[in-house]
């Protein structure tokens, strides 16, 4: 089983401080971001601990925010993408019930708008690579199937067209 198969669970607080620990053990770098008004911290992680999703978004929460949350981006995302990827998990899940059934398509607006424009080849690649995650995540989606939804699996389908139409704009 991968280290990120329970991805969408809900997870104790007890669970939650012991991988805060095992991520500060293994001194993997943390990072503060902040995007409007929203400040996160989050831990750059080894590729490796997922082999089989590239560029991968961690995360970890529980109930309510009081439980606490670590947030995480694979160390094969450039440096420099990593603070909106991050931001969108950590949108999706502060901002939203985890009942909200268009969380992840919400995410990603704000996660786009966040994009500076100005910066029109940052974006198109970061666009890319967003869509290559995207159609990453249901292929492994599909493989973790206890652990997903259909309805997870059609948000991400959903985030797929949905860049393939900013890039062909």
């Amino acid at each position: 089983m991968s280290f990120f198969e329970d991805r969408m669970k809900i997870f104790t607080k007890e669970q939650i401080e012991n991988m805060r620990r095992d991520f500060d053990e293994n001194n993997y770098e943390l990072n503060t971001g902040k995007i409007k008004d929203i400040s996160f911290n989050y831990f750059i992680l080894p590729q490796e601990l997922n082999p089989e999703l590239s560029n991968f978004v961690f995360r970890m929460t529980g109930e309510t925010i009081f439980d606490g949350e670590i947030f995480g981006v694979s160390n094969s995302i450039k440096p420099n993408f990593r603070l909106f990827a991050v931001y969108h998990e950590v949108f999706e899940f502060r901002q939203f019930p985890r009942t909200e059934l268009n969380r992840c398509g919400i995410a990603l607006q704000a996660e786009i708008e966040a994009v500076p424009r100005e910066q029109k080849e940052f974006k198109i690649e970061y666009l890319k690579m967003r869509k290559r995650f995207f159609m990453d995540l249901i292929n492994y989606g599909k493989k973790c199937g206890e652990y997903y939804t259909e309805n997870d699996i059609n948000q991400w389908a959903c985030n797929v067209r949905r860049l393939d139409e900013l890039l062909r704009a």
